[in-house]
């Protein structure tokens, strides 16, 4: 391990330079530097400059492989989703329930994707939805002003960023929950009512902050074109029933972990190679099913999770630790709701994926109660979920909708992120994180 000043500075400054080269993404030779690669130069800047020995970062690496195959098989079924059709027939049923209603189609947007983004990550949300949306934008009669499209691309922007109701719901809570042997039953069993607060409040405060631009009631000419292009999906009903069963028989299958011990990688590993096979056999372009997949992202989790060891090790959060530590010396009750306070901001300023990778050895450094750790693990989770909302460099999955929406020709005012997010979050994270304290009052409190 480090041990001195240097190897402190060192360790710190990578994992920072890492994280604002995530968010600002510079520019080399008139291209974009990818998350990969700033991730993969991050640790190999830590291992040169022996911030990290090559066993430790090989062993961190190992330990997250599980979570790591777990989202990649879930951007696979989103890939299959798409491939057969079933995101073209969701957006018909945006459309035909909203009815030329402003309000209705924002609700529409929201409880759609928030559900979609429940079942496979926030970031396939984001990368289904905001497609959709700016669509649907794009042929929308009778707006009078750009001003008139930030409801809707915002409430695509806000499923990104809801507290996980299932530990499937976003990529930092598989890897905290991984490390804490937290299962799927019993992480929806404590953090489906937070998400279910999470929910209500983002779309109260959508409606409410946009509700002048929600008066209007514009049509919308969407034309026959898909999602996926003809030569490369499957279009039969059949398919959509077999891709749809499929996929409720892998969510069914999470729920094994507890039962017979059943790990989620292994049912999500499963059920993606069996979908996968199925669309081959039929026909499907592979490039259809892989659509979907961001290898990318999951490199950088990877990388930064592993930077944050290197952090750890140097002892340069020890002044975190101590402000973590005196949160918890309050109770575990008032604790659950400060260290979500503290996760949100955390994670609103260096992005939520480095601040729970930051948080899981923090806690793990405190000699706590079972229960007691596991409550200051989803704790933290409600604030990093959470603290995107505040600011946009705060996830990938609202950096990757700001650039969408920029590149397709919308622009979106920080300022307008920042006021409408920052009281919606602060009101999400309170709720949230007293639904989970008085929950834990209840049923785990000795």
């Amino acid at each position: 391990m480090p041990d001195s000043k240097i190897s402190v500075m060192t360790a710190s400054i990578i994992f920072i330079v890492v994280v604002l080269a995530a968010l600002i993404r510079p520019t080399v030779f008139g291209r974009r530097v990818g998350f990969a690669l700033i991730g993969l130069l991050g640790l190999s800047a830590a291992i040169v400059t022996k911030a990290i020995s090559v066993d430790a970062a090989t062993s961190t690496l190992m330990e997250l492989l599980p979570a790591l195959a777990t989202i990649l098989s879930l951007m696979l079924m989103v890939g299959c989703f798409v491939a057969v059709g079933l995101m073209d027939s969701v957006q018909s049923v945006i459309l035909g329930a909203a009815r030329e209603d402003s309000r209705r189609l924002l609700s529409m947007l929201f409880w759609c994707g928030a559900v979609f983004g429940a079942f496979f990550t926030n970031d396939a949300a984001i990368l289904l939805m905001t497609p959709l949306v700016i669509r649907l934008c794009h042929k929308r009669e009778g707006a009078l002003s750009e001003e008139d499209h930030m409801p809707f691309l915002f409430a695509v922007l806000y499923v990104g960023n809801l507290v996980g109701a299932l530990v499937i719901s976003n990529p930092i809570n598989v890897v905290a929950a991984s490390v804490f042997d937290i299962s799927f039953v019993e992480y929806s069993l404590w953090m489906f009512l937070p998400a279910a607060s999470s929910m209500l409040i983002s779309w109260w405060g959508l409606l409410f902050a946009f509700r002048k631009s929600l008066e209007s009631n514009p049509k919308f000419a969407v034309g026959p074109e898909t999602f996926v292009p003809t030569s490369e999906r499957l279009s039969s009903d059949l398919h959509k029933k077999v891709v749809g069963a499929l996929l409720i028989g892998v969510l069914l299958g999470f729920s094994l972990e507890d039962a017979f011990g059943v790990p989620i990688s292994a049912v999500a590993i499963v059920g993606a190679a069996v979908m996968c096979l199925y669309m081959l056999l039929a026909g499907c372009d592979k490039k259809a099913i892989t659509s979907r997949v961001d290898i990318s992202i999951l490199v950088f989790m990877a990388c930064i999770f592993t930077l944050a060891v290197a952090v750890r090790d140097s002892g340069s959060i020890e002044g975190l630790l101590a402000v973590f530590e005196a949160l918890v010396r309050q109770g575990t009750e008032q604790s659950i709701l400060w260290v979500s306070y503290l996760c949100a901001v955390v994670a609103a300023c260096i992005n939520n994926h480095s601040t729970v990778s930051v948080m899981v050895w923090l806690i793990e450094g405190l000699s706590l109660g079972a229960n007691e750790e596991k409550m200051m693990v989803l704790a933290s989770l409600i604030g990093a979920d959470l603290g995107p909302k505040m600011i946009p460099i705060g996830s990938l999955a609202a950096m990757m909708w700001l650039s969408m929406v920029q590149r397709s020709g919308f622009k979106v005012s920080i300022w307008s992120y920042i006021k409408i997010g920052v009281p919606v979050t602060l009101l999400s994270v309170g709720l949230s994180g007293t639904i989970l304290a008085a929950q834990f009052a209840l049923f785990a409190s000795p």
